[in-house]
Protein backbone atom coordinates (compact mmCIF):
# COMPACT_ATOMS: atom_id res chain seq x y z
CA UNK A 1 0.00 0.00 0.00
CA UNK A 2 1.89 3.23 -0.78
CA UNK A 3 2.63 5.79 1.81
CA UNK A 4 0.32 8.69 1.83
CA UNK A 5 3.08 11.16 3.65
CA UNK A 6 6.49 11.38 3.70
CA UNK A 7 7.96 9.85 7.52
CA UNK A 8 9.70 11.46 10.10
CA UNK A 9 11.68 9.07 11.54
CA UNK A 10 11.26 7.99 15.19
CA UNK A 11 14.49 9.82 15.89
CA UNK A 12 14.10 12.80 14.40
CA UNK A 13 10.83 13.07 15.91
CA UNK A 14 12.43 12.61 19.23
CA UNK A 15 14.88 15.64 18.55
CA UNK A 16 12.41 17.54 17.34
CA UNK A 17 10.14 17.46 20.07
CA UNK A 18 12.58 18.02 22.07
CA UNK A 19 13.56 20.99 20.33
CA UNK A 20 10.18 22.61 20.37
CA UNK A 21 9.94 22.54 23.83
CA UNK A 22 12.58 25.12 23.81
CA UNK A 23 10.35 27.02 21.67
CA UNK A 24 7.85 27.91 24.75
CA UNK A 25 10.27 27.81 27.58
CA UNK A 26 11.73 30.81 29.54
CA UNK A 27 15.33 31.15 28.44
CA UNK A 28 15.75 32.72 32.05
CA UNK A 29 14.58 29.76 33.64
CA UNK A 30 16.46 26.88 34.96
CA UNK A 31 14.17 24.46 32.78
CA UNK A 32 15.26 25.63 30.09
CA UNK A 33 19.39 25.09 30.76
CA UNK A 34 18.19 21.77 31.70
CA UNK A 35 16.04 21.10 28.11
CA UNK A 36 18.97 21.84 26.25
CA UNK A 37 21.58 19.66 28.06
CA UNK A 38 18.80 16.79 27.91
CA UNK A 39 18.95 17.46 24.06
CA UNK A 40 22.58 17.57 24.11
CA UNK A 41 22.68 14.32 25.14
CA UNK A 42 19.97 13.01 22.13
CA UNK A 43 21.85 9.96 20.28
CA UNK A 44 21.09 12.20 17.00
CA UNK A 45 23.40 14.77 18.55
CA UNK A 46 26.02 12.50 19.84
CA UNK A 47 26.64 10.70 17.11
CA UNK A 48 27.67 13.70 15.09
CA UNK A 49 29.00 16.03 17.76
CA UNK A 50 31.72 18.09 16.52
CA UNK A 51 30.58 21.49 17.16
CA UNK A 52 32.01 24.60 19.06
CA UNK A 53 30.02 26.06 22.01
CA UNK A 54 28.35 29.10 21.04
CA UNK A 55 28.06 31.50 24.09
CA UNK A 56 28.35 31.69 27.72
CA UNK A 57 24.65 32.35 28.14
CA UNK A 58 23.67 29.27 25.58
CA UNK A 59 26.79 26.78 25.60
CA UNK A 60 24.37 24.30 23.94
CA UNK A 61 23.02 26.29 21.36
CA UNK A 62 25.67 26.13 18.65
CA UNK A 63 25.27 21.88 19.26
CA UNK A 64 21.90 22.26 18.33
CA UNK A 65 21.63 23.97 15.47
CA UNK A 66 23.87 22.50 13.46
CA UNK A 67 22.13 19.31 13.97
CA UNK A 68 19.05 20.56 13.82
CA UNK A 69 20.00 21.79 10.04
CA UNK A 70 20.96 18.31 9.37
CA UNK A 71 17.78 16.75 10.32
CA UNK A 72 15.35 19.60 8.39
CA UNK A 73 17.92 19.27 5.55
CA UNK A 74 17.49 15.42 5.24
CA UNK A 75 13.35 15.79 5.82
CA UNK A 76 13.01 18.52 3.40
CA UNK A 77 14.66 16.23 0.97
CA UNK A 78 12.67 13.27 1.63
CA UNK A 79 9.94 15.56 1.06
CA UNK A 80 11.17 16.41 -2.49
CA UNK A 81 12.30 13.02 -3.58
CA UNK A 82 8.94 11.47 -2.81
CA UNK A 83 6.66 14.73 -3.91
CA UNK A 84 4.89 13.78 -0.59
CA UNK A 85 4.29 16.06 2.44
CA UNK A 86 3.80 15.10 5.89
CA UNK A 87 1.34 14.42 8.04
CA UNK A 88 -0.85 17.26 10.06
CA UNK A 89 1.31 16.47 13.07
CA UNK A 90 4.87 15.75 11.65
CA UNK A 91 4.61 19.15 9.86
CA UNK A 92 3.84 21.00 12.90
CA UNK A 93 6.49 19.21 14.53
CA UNK A 94 8.63 20.04 11.80
CA UNK A 95 7.92 23.70 11.03
CA UNK A 96 8.04 24.15 15.01
CA UNK A 97 12.03 23.06 14.15
CA UNK A 98 12.30 25.50 11.56
CA UNK A 99 10.92 28.51 13.43
CA UNK A 100 13.57 27.47 16.27
CA UNK A 101 16.74 27.16 13.61
CA UNK A 102 15.57 29.94 11.40
CA UNK A 103 15.16 32.68 14.81
CA UNK A 104 18.31 31.42 15.78
CA UNK A 105 20.52 31.68 12.91
CA UNK A 106 19.44 35.84 12.89
CA UNK A 107 19.66 36.32 16.02
CA UNK A 108 22.62 38.10 15.78
CA UNK A 109 21.19 40.35 12.83
CA UNK A 110 18.51 41.19 15.05
CA UNK A 111 20.96 42.54 17.92
CA UNK A 112 22.59 44.16 15.08
CA UNK A 113 19.15 45.95 13.73
CA UNK A 114 17.97 46.45 17.62
CA UNK A 115 21.62 47.99 18.90
CA UNK A 116 20.81 50.53 15.15
CA UNK A 117 17.98 51.65 16.16
CA UNK A 118 19.06 52.56 19.88
CA UNK A 119 22.13 54.50 18.31
CA UNK A 120 19.54 56.25 15.85
CA UNK A 121 16.86 57.03 18.53
CA UNK A 122 14.19 55.03 16.82
CA UNK A 123 12.97 51.91 15.31
CA UNK A 124 13.06 53.49 11.87
CA UNK A 125 16.04 51.54 10.56
CA UNK A 126 16.35 49.21 7.47
CA UNK A 127 16.50 45.46 7.85
CA UNK A 128 17.51 44.25 5.15
CA UNK A 129 18.14 40.63 6.47
CA UNK A 130 14.20 40.28 7.05
CA UNK A 131 13.99 39.24 3.52
CA UNK A 132 16.81 36.61 3.59
CA UNK A 133 15.24 35.52 6.62
CA UNK A 134 11.59 34.92 4.96
CA UNK A 135 13.32 33.07 1.49
CA UNK A 136 15.11 30.66 4.59
CA UNK A 137 11.75 29.67 5.90
CA UNK A 138 10.19 29.42 2.87
CA UNK A 139 12.55 27.49 1.80
CA UNK A 140 12.24 24.71 4.30
CA UNK A 141 8.28 25.14 4.95
CA UNK A 142 7.79 24.91 0.70
CA UNK A 143 10.00 22.61 -0.67
CA UNK A 144 9.50 22.03 -4.32
CA UNK A 145 6.50 20.00 -5.31
CA UNK A 146 5.06 20.06 -1.70
CA UNK A 147 2.49 21.95 -0.14
CA UNK A 148 1.64 22.42 3.62
CA UNK A 149 -0.28 25.18 5.31
CA UNK A 150 2.09 27.19 7.18
CA UNK A 151 0.55 27.68 10.75
CA UNK A 152 1.93 31.14 11.11
CA UNK A 153 2.39 33.52 8.20
CA UNK A 154 5.90 35.18 7.24
CA UNK A 155 4.74 38.67 8.49
CA UNK A 156 3.25 37.27 11.83
CA UNK A 157 6.16 35.00 12.52
CA UNK A 158 8.97 37.67 11.69
CA UNK A 159 6.78 39.82 14.09
CA UNK A 160 6.68 37.92 17.04
CA UNK A 161 10.62 36.85 16.14
CA UNK A 162 11.77 40.13 16.62
CA UNK A 163 9.18 40.63 19.99
CA UNK A 164 11.25 38.13 21.50
CA UNK A 165 14.83 38.83 20.17
CA UNK A 166 13.94 42.71 21.40
CA UNK A 167 12.93 41.39 24.85
CA UNK A 168 15.81 38.87 24.95
CA UNK A 169 18.57 41.21 23.92
CA UNK A 170 16.70 43.87 26.67
CA UNK A 171 16.86 41.33 29.55
CA UNK A 172 20.03 39.66 28.91
CA UNK A 173 21.99 43.47 28.61
CA UNK A 174 20.31 45.19 31.12
CA UNK A 175 19.50 43.15 33.86
CA UNK A 176 22.83 42.21 35.16
CA UNK A 177 23.99 39.50 38.15
CA UNK A 178 24.00 35.79 38.75
CA UNK A 179 22.29 35.91 42.26
CA UNK A 180 19.42 34.04 42.80
CA UNK A 181 16.84 36.78 43.17
CA UNK A 182 18.27 38.26 39.99
CA UNK A 183 18.07 35.22 38.29
CA UNK A 184 14.62 35.40 39.43
CA UNK A 185 14.34 38.58 37.78
CA UNK A 186 15.05 37.76 34.57
CA UNK A 187 12.57 35.36 34.39
CA UNK A 188 9.37 37.13 35.59
CA UNK A 189 10.42 40.32 33.57
CA UNK A 190 10.47 37.56 30.39
CA UNK A 191 7.23 36.35 31.92
CA UNK A 192 5.47 39.80 32.22
CA UNK A 193 6.28 39.88 28.55
CA UNK A 194 5.25 36.50 27.37
CA UNK A 195 3.12 35.24 30.05
CA UNK A 196 3.18 31.97 31.29
CA UNK A 197 1.96 30.63 28.05
CA UNK A 198 4.20 31.69 25.16
CA UNK A 199 2.22 29.33 22.84
CA UNK A 200 -1.06 31.44 23.08
CA UNK A 201 1.17 34.86 23.37
CA UNK A 202 2.36 33.71 19.92
CA UNK A 203 -1.09 33.19 18.40
CA UNK A 204 -3.50 35.71 20.11
CA UNK A 205 -1.62 37.98 22.04
CA UNK A 206 1.21 38.99 19.92
CA UNK A 207 -0.49 41.89 18.06
CA UNK A 208 -2.36 43.09 21.69
CA UNK A 209 0.46 43.31 24.35
CA UNK A 210 -0.19 47.26 24.05
CA UNK A 211 -3.67 46.71 26.23
CA UNK A 212 -1.87 45.43 29.05
CA UNK A 213 -0.79 47.15 31.35
CA UNK A 214 1.72 46.13 33.37
CA UNK A 215 2.81 48.20 37.17
CA UNK A 216 6.76 48.19 37.98
CA UNK A 217 7.62 49.35 41.75
CA UNK A 218 10.65 49.84 44.13
CA UNK A 219 12.96 52.35 45.45
CA UNK A 220 14.62 55.24 42.84
CA UNK A 221 17.83 53.28 41.51
CA UNK A 222 16.55 49.77 42.00
CA UNK A 223 16.86 49.38 37.80
CA UNK A 224 12.99 50.24 37.17
CA UNK A 225 13.75 51.51 33.85
CA UNK A 226 15.67 48.83 32.89
CA UNK A 227 12.62 46.29 33.40
CA UNK A 228 10.63 48.92 31.15
CA UNK A 229 12.91 48.78 28.38
CA UNK A 230 12.93 45.43 28.13
CA UNK A 231 9.03 45.31 28.47
CA UNK A 232 9.26 47.62 25.92
CA UNK A 233 7.86 50.80 27.93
Amino acid sequence: MPENHTQIRPAEKSFLKSVASLIYCNPFSGKRAELEQNIVNDPLILGARSFQQSSSFSPNLSTIQDSLQITLKNIRERMIQRRLGLSQNDFELYEQGVWFFVFHKYAGAFDDYIQKAHARGNGRTRAPFLLKLSEDIDHFLEPPGVTHQPTLQNPHLIAVFFQVRRAFYHIHQGIFGTSKQIRALRERTWESIFTHDFYRYQTRLYDRMGDIITLITGPSGTGKELIARAIGL
